[in-house]
């Protein structure tokens, strides 16, 4: 888990956890790592907070070992989903009955849903790297 504090305050600003969930959703994602949580408190939003936590989350999850790194979010978490796509993810369209969830959650942002980008079947994964 990762937080940002407010130096002067102490105040909480925002959080995002690296899980791992090797066995989540479906076995789409065999020995994954999850990206999770993403909330920055309102007053502290549009500055790249999210991306800034996305980002380290997602090194710590590929300094670990995963080899597949996914998130599951609800559609009604706007402000999260927004900062995911900002920094490249895109929706799984593992079943036909998502499209019509993922138009929705495009439309709710003002945002052109790119539906042939979406991807439908996963890549085979990177292969480690050997750093010796």
């Amino acid at each position: 888990m990762f937080v940002i504090q407010e130096r002067t305050s102490s105040a909480w600003v925002g959080t995002i956890s690296a899980v791992h969930n090797p066995m989540a959703t479906r076995y789409y994602f065999p020995g994954g790592g999850q990206l999770g949580y993403l909330v920055v408190a309102p007053r502290h939003r549009r500055r790249g907070l999210g991306a800034a936590l996305i980002i380290t989350a997602l090194r710590r999850l590929q300094q670990g070992g995963y080899r597949h790194i996914f998130l599951g979010m609800q559609s009604w978490r706007l402000p999260a989903i927004c900062s995911y796509l900002r920094v490249g993810f895109q929706p799984f369209i593992h079943a036909p009955e998502l499209v019509p969830r993922w138009e929705s959650v495009f439309a709710a942002l003002g945002r052109r849903a790119n539906k042939t980008e979406w991807p439908t079947k996963l890549a085979a994964p990177p292969a480690p790297i050997d750093l010796l």
